[in-house]
């Protein structure tokens, strides 16, 4: 370098030299890594950060090599990693390091930074890119396919719901009889208790206790159908309850746990697949004790 020469002849020299960094001198490229080792008298203030000057005045060298890292620095040797951004064949390459106000001149270079394009190779312009492509974490995509799924099944649930309901509706409309869902309640469970010679006969040893659970059980969810039109003999005792706790409130407010009660010892009983003389009987007379108060309930507020 033939500028700033009077600068530099004031400057120590140091003795530098290339060393590999990953790949070969040889096959360095725009960009590429590799390292500036550097050793000399002893400069007390050399200190980090380190930078490579150029002359003011040529703008040709800038980015011809910069320094990304120090690697290790001491008063008397440095060590950087370094690049260059422009392809060109360097020698007899000079340039002042600056750490800390302190200086020192390299003693003369010669590397060689070939293009990453090809030869006769032009550089294309290329337009704004699109949307970019973020590959997305394996959560993220299980998260929304579970909500998806969760979504479905609601939707599904729904529409099983409503049809259930809607094919009851329809069906007790077209079957419909004089008797009130009461009345046929009752006239039911009386008939269960001629059939079980519960009331008529005290030999206990003739009555079939899962026969007469199962037919009560029956007994007991029809009448639900018909007066409450849910579909209790398809559904829960639970999604009974919450569908006429929904779409009948003042019947619920004034019988709802009587209701459940209900039915909770009825599934008690069928859990264990068989009632005795007394249970059965206990359940038949709670069925006909909450009919009848229903009944009487809606005939007082006018409620059909």
């Amino acid at each position: 370098m033939n500028s700033d020469s009077t600068m530099e002849e004031k400057l120590p020299q140091w003795e530098c030299h290339f060393e590999k960094y990953k790949k070969d001198l040889n096959d360095l490229t725009v960009g590429d890594k590799f390292t500036l080792v550097c050793t000399g008298d002893e400069l007390q203030e050399l200190k980090k950060p380190l930078t490579i000057q150029f002359p003011a005045e040529d703008k040709n060298l800038e980015y011809t090599l910069n320094v990304l890292e120090v690697g290790s620095l001491s008063n008397t040797r440095v060590d950087l990693v370094v690049t260059s951004y422009k392809p060109k064949h360097y020698s007899n390459y000079q340039v002042r390091i600056e750490g800390n106000g302190v200086m020192f001149l390299t003693s003369p270079l010669e590397f060689d930074i070939k293009s990453v394009l090809k030869e006769g190779e032009q550089p294309q312009l290329k337009g704004p890119a699109g949307p970019l492509e973020l590959s997305l974490p394996v959560w993220y995509w299980l998260g929304w396919g579970c909500f998806a799924i969760l979504l479905l099944w609601l939707i599904v649930s729904r529409y099983r719901k409503y049809s259930q309901r809607k094919r009851v509706v329809d069906e007790l409309t077209q079957f419909k009889t004089a008797l009130t869902p009461f009345q046929f309640y009752n006239k039911e469970v009386r008939k269960l208790q001629r059939m079980a010679n519960m009331k008529e006969s005290a030999r206990k040893e003739d009555f079939n206790e899962s026969l007469f659970l199962a037919k009560l059980d029956e007994n007991v969810r029809m009448y639900l159908v018909r007066e409450f039109k849910v579909p209790a003999h398809q559904w829960s005792s639970k999604e009974t309850m919450a569908e006429i706790k929904k779409r009948h409130r003042i019947i619920y407010e004034e019988f709802g746990a009587k209701i459940k009660r209900w039915l909770f010892e009825i599934d008690k009983l069928k859990k264990n697949e068989a009632c005795s003389f007394y249970d059965c009987e206990q359940i038949a007379e709670m069925g006909v004790q909450i009919g009848g108060k229903i009944q009487s309930f809606k005939n007082k507020r006018g409620i059909k």
